[in-house]
């Protein structure tokens, strides 16, 4: 059905993105394959308040991270400055898993270390969501050794945040580095 369409517009982009699906997602990614200008359709549905359609913009966002970083490398000062704007777990979480992917500056992304930090210790937020946080965090800390103590600190007595066995293996790669490094 899309296969064979050409698509143009951000109403368009909309179509591949009316049900969550995996498939339709990939279905998209191949026409940005093929008309690389479609991200920014893709990107500004992303950030927008259309929902259900912006979170799953933002996770067909992830996929092209993975398939095709290079498409999303101009957007990442972008999504640095719009990730606090965004209205939804679902959204901000994709942005994280994206700049998790992708390679960003410590000036462009330096103030999304509270932001993420904020998020770990946020009780009301998902477990999932925290995760994409620490995964971020710890991308951050190994672009910026010096933040490795203030995380541990930040982190280090937080009981929701300890309890899940991937968060505390990545916390003790934290150490572990830490420790390597100042020895």
């Amino acid at each position: 059905m899309f296969s064979s369409e050409k698509i143009d517009t951000y109403n368009d982009v909309k179509q591949y993105l009316d049900v969550s699906s995996k498939e339709k997602v990939m279905l998209l990614l191949d026409e940005i394959d093929q008309k690389s200008e479609l991200v920014n359709a893709v990107y500004e549905l992303a950030i927008s308040n259309e929902h259900p359609f912006a979170w799953r913009a933002s996770w067909a966002m992830v996929h092209l991270a993975s398939k095709s970083p290079g498409l999303l490398k101009p957007f990442v000062a972008r999504m640095v400055g719009d990730i606090k704007y965004l209205k939804t777990d679902r959204q901000i979480a994709s942005f994280l898993q994206i700049l998790t992917k992708l390679d960003f500056s410590e000036d462009e992304a330096g103030h999304l270390f509270d932001f993420a930090v904020k998020i770990l210790h946020d009780t009301t937020k998902q477990m999932y969501f925290k995760l994409y946080a620490l995964q971020f965090l710890v991308k951050f800390v190994k672009k910026v050794p010096e933040l490795a103590p203030e995380l541990l600190l930040t982190i280090e007595d937080e009981d929701m945040v300890s309890s899940n066995k991937y968060i505390r293996r990545q916390i003790k790669r934290i150490k572990l580095n830490f420790k390597m490094q100042n020895s």
